[in-house]
């Protein structure tokens, strides 16, 4: 392999083109969340038929995942996650051509499937290439940020675009984001690296089963934000929770690095539970924002530590891993939740339900666990 010298600083253009691209994508991926309702309106079709159609999604996230060690050590990576992007590309003007259910669950599962090897080559292989060893942690942390970022932006643009358009002007737009995150990327600057001989199968880069408590905390999260943030809001109420998203972002890194190991998970499930209550006993509009603002937060203090979790679970070998683990896990509640969000009237009080046991079960079993972890520290400090 080429040898080149990595900047000192993670923040360099190559880094910041990665995390554009991987905004955008993001965001084109969740922007077609929405359709599936309009779809399903559109076409006479059940909701809860379509909206399943929308969750074979995260099916499609795992189809590729024994194969992923293969296809970045055999093949060029940047060439691997270009012919993703492009397959997520394509996607918008096939499921904008779709005219049955099954032809739409068949484009579905295929844009996972392309999802999810874009979410490994270039968060699980490139970022750790390009980026200095010593600042790994941080590069990591703030370019899945970056995603987490994109999904509650990507509803807000649906749910603008469909109040005056047909579902197939949502994925032409969709498409246009794709396209948006794959021009940083050609120019993305990644040095030849040989070919290696690997197993045609292998649970590298895809699934770490040592954090099967990590998984099972995390999914209800995940799940409380695909149902609140994927029922049928007002767009200004997911505005709130984005701009919640961002403050806790921000106040993470300022507060919680000092603060006690516990305090940004605890805080952040209980702030889940207060906006479910406040959804519960009211329904006004200055409410729904405040309710809104606090799931953000309470989401983004909560995901904040359990990334750090699968961050510092990992040793070098295994952090491509353990980053693909968390994405898959992250994204299978909330298509989850999508789907409760579609079949059910009333999701709140199975988010509340949700959260509570999330915090009963980090307070009784995971934090334990973790600590139990021969050397791991909970601080934000590189591994």
């Amino acid at each position: 392999m080429e040898d080149i010298k990595k900047p000192d600083t993670f923040w360099n253009a190559e880094y910041c083109k990665m995390c554009f691209t991987h905004f955008f994508i993001t965001l084109a991926v969740f922007m077609r969340f929405p359709m599936f309702r309009a779809w399903s309106g559109e076409n006479g079709e059940t909701l809860t038929s379509t909206c399943f159609c929308g969750a074979v999604f995260c099916i499609g996230m795992f189809v590729p995942g024994p194969f992923n060690a293969y296809l970045v050590d055999a093949f060029r990576r940047k060439r691997v996650c270009l012919c993703a992007i492009t397959g997520l590309a394509l996607a918008g003007p096939a499921l904008a051509e779709a005219a049955t259910l099954w032809q739409l669950a068949a484009i579905r599962l295929l844009e996972g499937m392309c999802f999810g090897v874009f979410e490994m080559s270039l968060g699980g292989t490139l970022i750790n290439d390009l980026s200095c060893s010593q600042r790994r942690t941080q590069t990591d942390y703030h370019f899945l940020w970056f995603g987490r970022l994109s999904l509650p932006l990507g509803l807000i643009a649906a749910w603008w675009l469909l109040r005056g358009h047909t579902s197939a002007y949502l994925l032409q737009a969709s498409s246009c984001a794709v396209i948006a995150g794959m021009l940083p990327f050609i120019s993305l600057k990644v040095p030849f690296r040989a070919p290696n001989r690997v197993p045609l199968l292998s649970l590298d880069r895809f699934w770490q089963p040592q954090a099967w408590v990590l998984v099972l905390n995390l999914l209800p999260v995940a799940i409380v934000e695909g149902m609140l943030l994927g029922s049928l809001i007002l767009p200004a109420c997911l505005g709130m929770a984005a701009l919640g998203l961002l403050a806790a972002y921000i106040v993470h890194r300022n507060f919680f690095e000092s603060a006690d190991e516990r305090a940004d998970a605890v805080a952040g499930l209980l702030l889940i539970m207060a906006s479910m209550a406040l959804l519960m006993m009211q329904y006004e509009t200055r409410i729904l924002y405040v309710a809104f603002f606090m799931l953000g937060a309470g989401i983004g203090w909560t995901v904040s530590r359990f990334l750090l979790y699968f961050l510092k679970l990992s040793n070098h070998c295994q952090r491509g891993t353990l980053q693909q683990t968390y994405v898959l896990t992250s994204c299978s509640g909330m298509c989850i939740g999508f789907f409760l969000a579609g079949t059910k009237a009333d999701t709140t009080l199975l988010a509340l339900i949700l959260s509570a046991a999330a915090l009963a079960f980090y307070l009784l079993v995971t934090h334990r666990w973790f600590k139990k972890q021969g050397g791991r520290d909970f601080k934000f400090r590189e591994v």
